[in-house]
């Protein structure tokens, strides 16, 4: 007897397949819901959006992110990509201070 587990091939959830995910708990879906929609279990996609932060805080672009750099389950992952995108705005509003600043100056002297 051929055991059927051994001839699926577990496939892993898509780009396209985590903004069906994000989208559809902006409607407030249920994961049996969202799975079916997708093709996977429930239980794929309970643990898809905890990972990523909740029902709160999922985003597909974050999400893919994470898996694309560092893997399926390191759960520093979101934690890193949050930190670096706030240095990254934070480096923008100082550039725009320093800008601000710079004309205020000008002005002040010319």
């Amino acid at each position: 007897m051929i055991n059927p587990r051994k001839e699926h091939k577990f496939k892993k959830i898509t780009f396209e397949e985590r903004q069906v995910i994000e989208r559809m708990i902006k409607d407030n879906a249920p994961t049996a819901v969202i799975g079916h929609t997708i093709k996977k279990s429930s239980q794929s996609v309970a643990a898809e959006i905890k990972i990523n932060g909740g029902r709160e805080n999922y985003t597909a672009e974050i999400a893919q992110q994470r898996v694309n750099t560092v893997g399926k389950y390191n759960p520093y992952a979101k934690a890193r990509m949050l930190i670096e995108s706030r240095i990254d705005n934070l480096q923008m509003q100082i550039d725009i201070l320093t800008n601000n600043v710079t004309k205020l100056m000008e002005d002040r002297n010319g």
